[in-house]
């Protein structure tokens, strides 16, 4: 077991495949217990940004727009598109607006 966590610990910042961390992911799916979870781990990197990729209505990968975003950011973006969609249920508004918060208060910055 111990291995297991010193291997947590160390891949803890890491980004998947895809350029993403674990905290960005919890914050994508707005997993309220994985967020909070993670922001009490000694040595999260709360900032650090993940690679996030709009893909362009056509199929044609080259026009795809690559940014890197912070986790807080994703948040407040959902937290905005969840206020603006009427079909988004209020359970689904009031995750995001806990994992928002969660970030805001650990020091999130967009």
């Amino acid at each position: 077991m111990l291995q297991v966590v010193s291997r947590f610990t160390a891949t803890l910042n890491d980004t998947d495949k895809n350029g993403v961390t674990q905290l960005f992911e919890a914050t994508s799916d707005t997993d309220v217990d994985s967020v909070r979870f993670l922001l009490l781990q000694d040595g999260i990197l709360i900032n650090k940004r993940s690679q996030v990729v709009y893909a362009e209505e056509e199929e044609d990968d080259e026009d795809d727009e690559v940014r890197y975003e912070t986790p807080f950011h994703c948040a407040e973006q959902k937290v905005n598109a969840g206020l603006e969609d009427d079909e988004v249920l209020d359970d689904e508004v009031s995750r995001r607006i806990q994992v928002a918060t969660l970030l805001r208060d650990a020091g999130g910055q967009v």
